[in-house]
Parts: structure tokens; C-alpha cells; sequence
């Protein structure tokens, strides 16, 4: 039986004769071959992958019109500076070796091929269970996809992943299924996605040290056995989802919540991390003292320090909380003598701060080039607080420009907003809320911000 062409022929004109579209074809080896329109410069595959192959940067952009398989035990090679855009819902079945090793000037990119994307248009590389799939990638970037690379189960072996780059995808990158292939990631950026690493409880470790993430809904969210080592998380809505995770020497910063746990409570090991100007810095549950390993990090200047959430008492000893007055430190730490249904967190006795490293979190645009961030401000003040009925925020606006305000409860749902605010004070009424700790945000557009909690009794 002959083995069917590489990729289906996409392009072929209805009457054109069979010379001329033969002509228009790039041979890959004696028996494959990609037929192509080359009009406008863009060619065209689909199809299954069935012997070894490699995409030129010649023939780049490539833009694929129809479900994409590489077959097990074949491998495609793609060439640095390969721009491969996707029709809108068409996915890369990868069954067998995927080796995508771009340079620092000229990477590959995996994108939509829409004039007008979004996240999510197509559904991104599947490394497709039980196949001995393979991914070797540095110095790639993956957009727009659904998910730009899914993992899938009981493949076996090790996924790497290096200077890479993954933004407005829905999730960047996941795991899932039980023992789903060992990820490793380093020096890989993930910028505006929904969730940048997303993996399920039964998938296997994933490992990321170098890293930078920013502006996602959810930066990590990891569920077992996993490791991440000297990254970075700044402005993202929640940094880290954790459970039976270790962080080691990490900083994070300018989020709206730096860790918080899962539905799980496994042990958690933070140590050596910067976690500072966060609204929430950590957030714990039903832990006892012996489930959280959380010393010798910075936790300093976040709206609140830390939310405890559950009924267990919690060792927090041996941290800086960048101030020796006992009673500071305790009012920046919401617990049991907050609300005496919640556990207590044990915080002395501290230790000194690594002051170069808080330092160095003034703002994220020392760490990421070619985004425009937005500055906390400090000129701020919200009296009463706490509160029974309303309080009043006072903040600058000289120019009497509009700003947002946004409320958020103490696990980040956004509860209430305000819009089209013009002087420089509001009114923030309890309404219907339940006594507790709440978050704000105000927002106006040229990326100021102001950031705050406040209780109400």
C-alpha cells in the first residue's frame, strides 16, 4: 500500500493542469512532498506527517488550513525564524518527535493565522496521550491558542521547554491525566494569558526556574509535586495556586494575590521568596502546623500580609516582616484574633530582611521591557477602617481625570463596581456585605493605580 503525501494538497486551482501544480510543490524527501500556493507568500499545509520532514524558513509563513498529526515515530524538524499560523479551530496533533529549536534573533512561532486574534481562536500543540511524543522547544512563541501546549497522559519521558514565550492564550501551558509526562521549564516569559501553567491533581512534576510571569488571570496553578525556582510573578490576578508545591527564592510582587490554596491542602515548602506590595501577600487554609513550611522569605508591604482561612493553628516563625513592633506585624496578619473561628499564625520570632531584594519590587518595569506597567501610588487614606456602615477613600486626582473603582473579597472575586469616578474621594458603602476583609482597586486610563483592603466589623 503507498503511503498517502505528507500533507494534503490544499491549493490546487480547479483548472489549472496537474503540470503547473507540481510545479508549485516543495519536495521533502523522495516520497513526501507539501503542495503550496505561493501568491501571496503563505504556504499552505494540513494533513497527516508520515515520514521525517523538516519546515524551511524559505517557504515561511506556514498557514495551516486543516487538523496537523505528526504521526509516532516520525520527526518534524521546524527551522529558526518558521512563522506557522493556524485557520481558526485547527489544532498540531503531536504523536511523535516535534524538535522546534529557534534562536535569540530568530525564534519560531506557533499563532492564528485570524487578522484579528483572540484567545483561544485555535487549539494550540497536543501532545497526545499514550503516543511517545516528544517536544524538545527553545526560543519559541506561542499565541492565542486555547492551550499553546497540552501534555497529555501516560506519555512518558520529559517535555523541555527553554526562552520561550507564551501570551493571550487561555493557558499557556498543561498537564493532565495521571502520570502525564515530567515538564521542564526554563526562561520562559508568560505574559496576559487566562491561566499561564495550568495542571490537573494526578499530572506528573513540572519544574520551572528562570521564569517571568506577568498580567495573567492566574499565573501558576499547580496541583502535585511540582517546583519553581528563581521566577518572578508581578501583576498577575493570583500568582501562584498552589498544593504539594515547593517556591524557592521566587519574587512576588503587585498582585492582587501572591499564593493561595487550592481545594487540597498538601504540603506547601516557600522558602528563600520575596513577597511583597501584593494586596493579599499569602493566603492559607485547613493546614496544621506541620502541611505549610513557609521560612526565611520577605513578606513585607502588602495590603495584608497574610488571610488565614481556616481553623488550624500555623507556623509562620523565622520570616522578616519587615518590622520589629510586634503589634505592626500582627495587624498585617488576619486570623484567629481577627475572627476567633480562624486558626492563629505563630510569627515570632522573625528575622532580618534581605533589603536589596524588596528594594529591587518598586514596580515590574525593571523586570520586563516593552510593556507599559502600571505605578502604585501610596497618596492614599480610608477612614474609618475598619467600619460598620461606609468609609470614605481620598486620593490623589489633581487633574480631575476618571477613574474605576473595583471591590474584590478575600479570594479575589470581583463583588462590585464603580464607574466614572472624577473627584478625589469616594464613598464605600457595606450594602450587603458580610463582615470581613475586602480588597479595591482604582484604576484610571493612563495606568495609574491605587491598591488597599479594609474590614468591615
Amino acid at each position: 500500500m503507498v503511503a498517502p503525501p505528507i500533507v494534503q494538497i490544499q491549493c490546487i486551482h480547479l483548472h489549472q493542469p496537474i503540470s503547473k501544480v507540481m510545479k508549485n510543490c516543495i519536495i521533502l524527501s523522495l516520497a513526501i512532498f507539501i503542495c503550496t500556493c505561493r501568491a501571496n507568500g503563505d504556504t499552505s499545509i494540513s494533513g497527516g506527517i508520515y515520514s521525517d520532514a523538516t519546515l524551511l524558513k524559505i517557504n515561511s509563513p506556514y498557514i495551516v488550513t486543516d487538523t496537523l498529526t505528526l504521526f509516532p515515530g516520525i520527526t518534524l524538524t521546524i527551522e529558526p525564524g518558521v512563522v506557522i499560523k493556524f485557520n481558526y479551530n485547527v489544532p498540531f496533533n503531536v504523536r511523535g518527535t516535534l524538535i522546534t529549536n529557534g534562536t535569540s534573533s530568530d525564534s519560531i512561532v506557533f499563532t492564528s493565522s485570524s487578522a484579528s486574534p483572540y484567545k483561544g481562536i485555535w487549539p494550540g500543540l497536543r501532545l497526545t496521550s499514550a503516543s511517545g511524543a516528544i517536544l524538545n522547544a527553545s526560543y519559541c512563541k506561542y499565541q492565542y491558542a486555547t492551550i499553546g501546549i497540552l501534555v497529555g497522559s501516560l506519555t512518558g519521558g520529559l517535555t523541555t521547554i527553554s526562552h520561550s514565550s507564551f501570551i493571550s492564550n487561555l493557558t499557556g501551558i498543561t498537564g493532565y491525566g495521571y502520570h502525564s509526562r515530567d515538564i521542564v521549564m526554563d526562561s520562559c516569559l508568560f505574559i496576559n494569558n487566562t491561566k499561564g501553567i495550568g495542571a490537573d491533581g494526578n499530572a506528573a512534576a513540572i519544574y520551572i526556574s528562570n521564569s517571568f510571569f506577568y498580567n495573567n488571570q492566574s499565573g501558576v496553578t499547580m496541583y502535585e509535586r511540582d517546583t519553581i525556582v528563581n521566577t518572578t510573578f508581578c501583576n498577575n490576578q493570583i500568582a501562584v495556586v498552589m498544593d504539594w508545591i515547593t517556591l524557592l527564592n521566587c519574587t512576588i510582587i503587585n498582585n492582587r494575590i501572591g499564593l493561595k490554596p487550592d481545594y487540597l491542602d498538601n504540603t506547601k515548602i516557600v522558602k528563600n521568596c520575596t513577597i511583597a506590595k501584593n494586596d493579599t501577600g499569602i493566603i492559607l487554609h485547613n493546614g496544621s502546623v506541620n502541611s505549610n513550611i513557609i521560612n526565611s522569605n520577605n513578606i513585607c508591604h502588602n495590603s495584608l500580609n497574610v488571610l488565614h482561612t481556616g481553623s488550624y493553628n500555623i507556623d509562620m516563625t523565622n520570616n522578616c516582616w519587615c518590622g520589629n513592633d510586634s503589634t505592626t506585624v500582627s495587624n498585617s496578619i488576619y486570623d484567629g484574633y481577627d475572627n476567633v473561628s480562624l486558626g492563629l499564625i505563630d510569627h515570632e520570632p522573625s528575622v532580618n530582611c534581605n533589603l536589596s531584594a524588596i528594594a529591587d519590587t518598586s514596580n515590574c518595569n525593571t523586570l520586563v521591557t516593552g510593556v507599559k506597567l502600571p505605578i502604585a501610588k501610596n497618596h492614599l487614606k480610608l477612614y474609618p477602617n475598619p467600619f460598620n456602615e461606609s468609609t470614605t477613600l481620598e486620593f490623589n486626582n489633581a487633574i480631575n481625570t476618571l477613574f474605576k473603582l473595583e471591590v474584590y473579597n478575600s479570594i479575589g472575586s470581583l463583588i462590585y463596581t464603580k464607574n466614572n469616578i472624577i473627584s478625589n474621594t469616594v464613598k464605600i458603602e457595606r450594602l450587603n456585605l458580610n463582615s470581613g476583609i475586602y480588597f479595591f482597586k482604582l484604576e484610571n486610563e493612563e495606568s495609574e493605580v491605587y491598591k488597599g483592603a479594609f474590614i468591615i466589623q
